[in-house]
């Protein structure tokens, strides 16, 4: 049986598992009987070739990618207080808060 990705998230843990079952011997569900559903999830999508979301993806490679711009933002920061620029003081740190809450947001799912 084919699956979405909305319809396995909405599944039990006891359903996922039925379906990692089905799937058989795949080495991305090796070892589905101790995963947390987060996990059993993203490693039945990965076995059935279904595309995750976009969150998921953040938290496995953008990570790096966001914390660089959040590092470049904060010596931006630094000039606009140097500068004593409030509009662009303000402006810089909702972005810094912005991207923080991304991350924190994709590695709690």
């Amino acid at each position: 049986m084919t699956y979405t990705y909305d319809e396995l998230i909405a599944k039990t843990v006891a359903e996922l598992k039925a379906v990692a079952e089905e799937i058989g011997e795949h080495e991305a569900i090796r070892g589905y009987k101790s995963m947390q559903k987060k996990d059993l999830v993203l490693a039945v999508c990965h076995a059935l070739g279904i595309e995750g979301q976009p969150d998921q993806e953040i938290a496995r490679s953008g990570k790096a990618k966001i914390k660089g711009q959040i590092q470049v933002l904060k010596a931006k920061r630094d000039q606009a207080l140097k500068a004593q620029d409030s509009q662009e003081l303000k402006r810089i740190r909702h972005d810094i808060k912005r991207l923080k809450h991304r991350i924190r947001r994709s590695t709690v799912e």
